[in-house]
């Protein structure tokens, strides 16, 4: 069956490279109109340009989602360019320290929060409320992680981010399924990205992932995606409030 989103316009925070990147091309490949974001305008802008390119209609807007207000901004601009919002998929994310808890530095803990979690938060509501005043139905997608349904050592800060992240998502869910806003969380597991480039250049790192992971390796950006489209599409129109888990196995351990 096909994702059909012809029409729809998704924003994807954090989609300059990684998972973002990969779930933007997606959703475009799928018929929609993509926003992509980063913190540097210029990066944002070169993967529009590509996108557009190899012919999915884009836009890259810049927005420094850790700097309060960002989101108030980057809403705005998408609706002037735009006109409107249909799927929010919040996936910028960092884990800048892996560290135990009690070696973490509180401004770490607050800086991981606010990117992870509070920045979700300002970015559903605005969305939300966007799609209440117009009276449409729209699907609003939180890449989670499986640390946030289960312990990854030394990353007490991004696991409780992605749990709240997890938790809000249910939240949200049951307060605006009865205006046909669906809320659902994708919860990778390790992929290779930029995030996990220092985790895979270490041994005993690799070792522990492979060791926790049934498949035997880590996943790629690209088959992240595809579940991605599925939560934003008419195939999930009764799923909400879920947490669509691809992880290689990981927590059926």
């Amino acid at each position: 069956m096909s994702a059909e989103l012809t029409g729809q316009v998704a924003l994807v925070t954090g989609s300059t490279r990684g998972i973002g990147k990969a779930i933007a091309e997606a959703l475009g490949r799928a018929g929609a109109t993509i926003i992509i974001t980063g913190r540097r305008s210029a990066d944002a802008e070169a993967v529009a340009q590509t996108l557009t390119a190899a012919g999915t209609a884009a836009v890259g807007i810049g927005a420094d989602l850790s700097v309060e207000g960002a989101e108030r901004d980057l809403i705005d601009t998408v609706l002037r360019k735009c006109g409107r919002v249909d799927i929010l998929v919040n996936n910028a994310g960092i884990s800048p320290v892996v560290a135990p808890a009690d070696r973490l530095a509180p401004e770490e803990w607050d800086r991981i929060l606010s990117v992870n979690l509070s920045a979700p938060f300002r970015l559903s509501q605005r969305v939300a409320s966007h799609l209440i005043d117009r009276g449409a139905k729209g699907s609003i997608i939180n890449v989670a992680s499986i640390g946030g349904q289960v312990a990854l050592p030394g990353q007490s800060a991004y696991c409780a981010s992605k749990a709240g992240l997890i938790a809000m998502t249910k939240v949200m869910a049951v307060d605006w399924a009865r205006h046909g806003i669906r809320v659902n969380a994708l919860a990778p597991g390790y992929v290779e990205t930029d995030l996990t480039a220092g985790m895979r250049a270490k041994d005993r790192y690799m070792n522990y992932i492979l060791d926790h992971t049934p498949l035997g390796r880590l996943a790629t950006a690209e088959e992240i995606a595809p579940a991605a489209v599925f939560l934003a599409s008419w195939q999930a129109s009764y799923m909400t409030g879920g947490v669509l888990t691809v992880d290689g196995g990981w927590v059926a351990v």
